[in-house]
C-alpha cells in the first residue's frame, strides 16, 4: 500500500520516539475541521506524533497545518493518491477519506500502536491513558456505538448486542490487524456486500473485526450532538475525546458551542468566516427528536417531531 502515498513531509520532527500516534484520513472540504482537532491533540497532549493522511489538499490549508508545529511535537504530511482506491474499489469521492483509515495500518507498520480519530472530534484531556489499556488479545479498542446502532447492526451481521462499535476512535493493535489481513478483509467485504452496509467501511470493520474488539469506556469516544449551541448530552469532566457525529455539526455560524469554538480560536483557521448551517433535511429533525426524548427534554423532542412532520408534508 505505499504505492498510495504520493509525497511525504516531516514538518516538525520530535527529537525522541514519540509515545502516541494518532493519524486522520480528510480531503480539502474537511481540512479546517480536521485542524481544529489537531489544533486539540496538541493542547492536551506531549510527546505526540500526529499522521495527516491528505486527500486534495490545498497549499493555503497545508500552510495553516504548518503552523502547528510550534508546539514541540511531531506532524507528518502523507499526500495520497485517492485514484488507486477509486479505481480498484470502485468507492465515491466523499466515501474515500474514511475508508482510507482501513489503509494506514499496512503504511505505518514500524508503529506498535496507532490511534485513528474522526476531523469532527475534540481532543479535550490526555490520551496517554489509553495506551495502558490491556488489549488481552484484541486487534482494536473502541468505543461501542449508540443504541440505535445496537438494534438494527447487531442482528443484522450477527454481533453480540452492546459489541457494535463506533469507527471514529480506534486504537489498533498495528502488527494484530497485519497478521489478521484486516485491511483485505475489510475492504473484500466493502466490495462484496456494500449494498447490505448502511453505515459502509464502519460496518465492513465490525465484522471484519468480530470477536477481536475490546470494547473501551465512552468518554474516549463521547458522542454528541449540537441543539441550540449546546452539546447534548452534557459533557462531563471524565470525557476526552467528544465526538460531533450527530446530526447537526459545531462549525457553523448558528450552531458553534462554546467548546467548539474554543479550539477554533487557538487553531490557524481562527479567523475563516463560519458558513451558516444549511437547511436541514426532515430526518434531521427527526434524529433531533429522538436525542431529546432520549435526554428526557419532551417539550423540544415535541418541536422537532412536529418540524419533521411538517418539513415532510411541504415535500408533499
Amino acid at each position: 500500500m505505499q504505492n498510495l502515498i504520493k509525497n511525504k513531509t516531516i514538518i516538525n520532527e520530535h527529537s525522541s520516539r514519540c509515545e502516541l500516534n494518532v493519524f486522520l484520513c480528510f480531503n480539502d472540504k474537511y481540512a479546517f475541521q480536521a485542524g481544529v482537532t489537531v489544533s486539540s491533540l496538541l493542547k492536551n497532549n506531549t510527546n505526540i506524533s500526529i499522521h495527516l493522511f491528505m486527500i486534495d489538499v490545498s497549499d493555503n490549508n497545508k500552510t495553516y497545518f504548518q503552523q502547528l508545529s510550534y508546539y514541540n511535537n511531531t506532524i507528518i504530511f502523507y499526500d495520497v493518491d485517492s485514484s488507486i482506491i477509486a479505481n480498484e474499489h470502485k468507492l465515491k469521492d466523499h466515501h474515500i477519506p474514511t475508508s482510507l483509515r482501513i489503509f494506514v495500518p499496512q503504511i505505518l507498520t514500524e508503529i506498535e500502536k496507532l490511534i485513528y480519530l474522526d476531523s469532527d472530534i475534540i481532543c479535550h484531556s490526555s490520551l496517554s491513558p489509553l495506551l495502558e489499556i490491556n488489549f488481552e488479545d484484541n486487534i482494536v479498542l473502541a468505543a461501542k456505538d449508540e443504541e440505535e446502532s445496537q438494534k438494527t447492526q447487531c442482528p443484522l451481521f450477527d454481533i453480540h448486542y452492546g459489541e457494535y462499535f463506533n469507527a471514529g476512535v480506534m486504537i489498533i493493535d498495528t502488527n494484530a490487524w497485519n497478521n489478521n489481513n484486516i485491511t483485505q478483509k475489510s475492504m473484500d467485504l466493502l466490495d462484496n456486500r456494500r449494498k447490505e452496509f448502511r453505515l459502509l467501511d464502519q460496518d465492513a470493520l465490525n465484522i471484519a473485526l468480530k470477536n477481536q474488539t475490546k470494547i473501551i469506556a465512552n468518554n474516549y469516544n463521547k458522542i454528541v450532538s449540537i441543539c441550540e449551541h449546546q452539546i447534548v448530552p452534557a459533557l462531563n469532566k471524565n470525557d476526552v475525546l467528544i465526538h460531533f457525529a450527530g446530526p447537526i455539526k459545531p462549525w457553523f455560524a448558528d450552531t458553534i458551542p462554546e467548546l467548539y469554538q474554543y479550539y477554533q480560536q487557538i487553531s490557524p483557521w481562527n479567523a475563516i468566516k463560519l458558513d451558516k448551517r444549511p437547511k436541514e433535511s426532515a430526518s434531521k429533525y427527526r434524529l433531533l427528536a429522538k436525542q431529546q426524548f432520549k435526554e428526557k427534554h419532551p417539550l423540544k423532542a415535541i418541536k422537532y417531531t412536529l418540524i419533521y412532520i411538517l418539513k415532510k408534508l411541504i415535500k408533499k
